[in-house]
């Protein structure tokens, strides 16, 4: 499902590269081509506070609101999207459909070797979110795997799932779920999967959207698999476009939008400004 809307915000876009001195590592086009082609396509996922496209076709989130203010005043009339599951927005970046990924990819180092990052936008903790009334106590991917009957509920393709593969937790205890976060609540609530495998915030927000919060409790957190870090995602060669973002992404920290807009979604700016994405590739250049 294609959709798009106008830039709005305040001025700390691209073309602040020459007003503050950075010059980009190397001048491969790619800032060139999407100020040519007048808009900057997007995959995105439906996950707030990540990322979530409305019915009316506005974009709202952390990643899509910080990525409109570093746009704005660039010369780039329109940011566009399109809904992606999170297992093809990788392949998708590299088969350039899109020119970036704003739906919360977290960095890390297999992430690294495949495709360039911003730096950190967005960091939470990873958790748990069970009904009440399941006498299952888990408070680990580890006492997932060696549980002999518990399932736990993840997205294809998103950083629960290569936790969970990392963990040597088998397919069979894994129950995939697709699209909104929704489905993957619908799975604990009916019992098909006893845990939902999820960043804190989102199951906070998700649990704020349903009739029945009060039948569900979420454990957090995780305690052996290490919170994560969404930035944005870009085409290995459009390493221009990902340097020209980050100066605009500077410029909107130092002038405190940044904070105000992490905020607003009951995320904590200062965890993010404590890491780096160097950091978070584990030594895999980026």
């Amino acid at each position: 499902m294609k959709w798009s809307h106008k830039v709005v915000g305040t001025a700390f876009g691209f073309l602040a590269l020459a007003a503050i001195g950075i010059q980009p590592v190397m001048a491969d086009g790619s800032l060139d081509r999407v100020k040519k082609q007048g808009y900057v396509n997007t995959a995105v996922n439906q996950e707030l506070p990540y990322a979530e496209l409305k019915s009316n076709g506005e974009m709202v989130g952390v990643l899509p609101e910080v990525v409109e203010a570093v746009l704005a005043e660039s010369g780039i009339g329109e940011f566009r999207g399109v809904l992606i599951d999170w297992g093809a927005m990788i392949p998708g970046l590299q088969a350039r459909r899109y020119d970036m990924v704003s739906g919360g990819l977290y960095i890390n180092p297999k992430r690294c070797k495949a495709i360039i990052f911003s730096e950190p936008i967005l960091c939470d903790a990873e958790s748990f979110l069970k009904l009440k009334s399941n006498p299952i106590n888990i408070t680990s991917f580890a006492e997932l795997k060696n549980h002999p009957t518990a399932l736990g509920a993840t997205a294809p393709g998103s950083y629960e799932h290569l936790a969970a593969k990392n963990a040597g937790i088998p397919r069979d205890k894994l129950v995939l779920w697709e699209g909104n976060i929704q489905n993957g609540i619908q799975l604990i609530r009916t019992g098909r999967a006893d845990l939902l495998l999820s960043p804190l915030s989102s199951n906070k927000d998700a649990l704020s959207k349903v009739n029945d919060a009060d039948k569900f409790e979420i454990i957090a957190p995780v305690t052996d698999v290490a919170g994560g870090c969404a930035a944005i995602g870009f085409h290995p060669n459009d390493r221009q476009l990902r340097d020209a973002f980050d100066a605009g992404l500077k410029r909107l920290q130092a002038s405190g939008k940044f904070d105000e807009i992490l905020k607003k979604w009951g995320a904590s700016p200062e965890v993010v400004l404590a890491t780096s994405r160097e950091k978070k590739c584990g030594g895999v250049p980026n």
